[in-house]
């Protein structure tokens, strides 16, 4: 093979890896907005602290396999990879602080 097919092969898996890291990335930001709703309202219901707690465990389930995809397809992505890196760091931290929403405001 000559060099023009390597770079194509390279620069094709790379565009795969970071593609598949973005996608991550942004569930994440999805689910976030999402638990932005709940815990910006002025006042915590039955429903709304169940709707919480339930969107929760869709955060975490998402969090866990973007942390899966990002540290094993990602690091292929090199560039980008701290970048996701520190956004999966700072999506748990948004997890930590619904669930401190939750037990302040939803459980006895």
């Amino acid at each position: 093979m000559n060099i023009k097919k390597w770079a194509v092969i390279v620069f094709s898996v790379y565009t795969i890896a970071s593609f598949v890291c973005f996608i991550c990335e942004e569930a994440m930001q999805t689910a976030m907005f999402g638990a932005f709703s709940y815990t910006a309202t002025k006042g915590y219901t039955e429903s709304n602290c169940e709707a919480l707690e339930s969107h929760l465990k869709l955060m975490e389930q998402v969090h866990r396999s973007s942390e899966v995809m990002i540290n094993t397809i990602g690091m292929i992505a090199f560039v980008s990879y701290p970048a996701y890196r520190i956004y999966l760091k700072s999506n748990d931290g948004y997890i930590k602080s619904v669930k401190y929403k939750l037990e302040e405001n939803c459980r006895p």
